[in-house]
């Protein structure tokens, strides 16, 4: 008996965090740490926020997601624990409210300013305005792009004032191109769910566009993000960089559209590049504990 009901735990365990995304957490985790290497630096103390800004209040983000976003997911992402029936609704609700709580609690312990401590709950407040009525604003088409890119550009934010209050002209720049690479990518996510969007009335940008003018749109955005970044003043190693990423990018999407693979897999890989390269630059500069500036 008792190693059934052990057995019962860790599954139930393993189903919550699955509510969750790893591509997600490591690229919220490694906005924290940008945030903090372009204002200074990071250091092995940093760690505890950025383990909370990804683990409790962007886990809390996806977890509601996937609460609020069930019956669309039984028709795009029927293996998700909920859609699936392997996880309880009622704990999966417990789960989520105690995310929220974690999310409203922990940056009492790790805010550097006032400043800094009001950005920490722009995130549990985005994420209710994301996927929960009566805002619901991931059914329409610019609202949800305009705050997953606050979303992002939030733990960035927190990361900057964690060590001045001050947003300088360099972070500007630097926000900017963040800005535009974010509402490059994310009408991508679209493509794999054409077919519960239409159905429960969300809008969708590969149903408006089509595949062909929603790449080009993709494509063109982040060329307009290398131009920008190309005549901002933020040093040669910067604009290297971020060059890199977003070309990366525009030769990931032309890799999928010259070598025909299958195009609902194209967001995830993004993901998943976007979170190798920020993790490789979290790492880099957490090794020499210096930052941009």
């Amino acid at each position: 008996m008792h190693s059934i009901s052990r057995q019962t735990i860790k599954t139930t365990i393993s189903q919550m965090l699955q509510m969750y995304r790893l591509d997600v957490a490591i690229i919220s985790f490694c906005a924290y740490g940008a945030g903090l290497v372009f204002n200074g630096g990071a250091v092995i103390s940093d760690l505890p926020t950025a383990i909370g800004i990804s683990l409790l209040s962007f886990n809390y983000i996806y977890s509601l997601n996937a609460i609020e976003d069930r019956d669309i997911d039984s028709i795009n992402k029927p293996d998700r624990p909920i859609s699936a029936g392997k996880l309880n609704i009622l704990i999966a609700h417990r789960y989520v409210s105690f995310l929220l709580i974690s999310s409203l609690v922990y940056p009492f312990f790790v805010y550097k300013n006032p400043v800094n401590f009001v950005l920490y709950f722009f995130l549990p407040i985005l994420g209710w305005a994301y996927s929960v009525p009566p805002l619901r604003l991931k059914t329409k088409l610019l609202p949800a792009v305009l705050s997953i890119a606050l979303m992002y550009l939030t733990p960035v934010v927190i990361g900057i004032t964690a060590s001045s209050t001050t947003i300088n002209s360099f972070h500007g720049y630097l926000l900017g191109y963040i800005f535009l690479f974010i509402i490059s990518i994310v009408p991508l996510k679209d493509i794999e769910d054409v077919e519960g969007d239409q159905r429960f009335g969300s809008s969708n940008w590969m149903a408006i566009l089509g595949r062909n003018k929603l790449l080009t749109f993709s494509t063109l955005s982040l060329t307009a993000s290398i131009v920008f970044i190309l005549t901002a003043p933020l040093g040669e190693a910067i604009t290297f960089d971020l060059t890199i990423l977003s070309s990366a990018i525009i030769s990931l999407i032309a890799a999928f559209f010259i070598f025909k693979r299958p195009i609902e897999y194209l967001y995830r890989s993004i993901l998943i590049l976007v979170g190798m390269l920020g993790a490789a630059f979290f790492i880099f500069f957490l090794i020499i504990g210096t930052g941009i500036l």
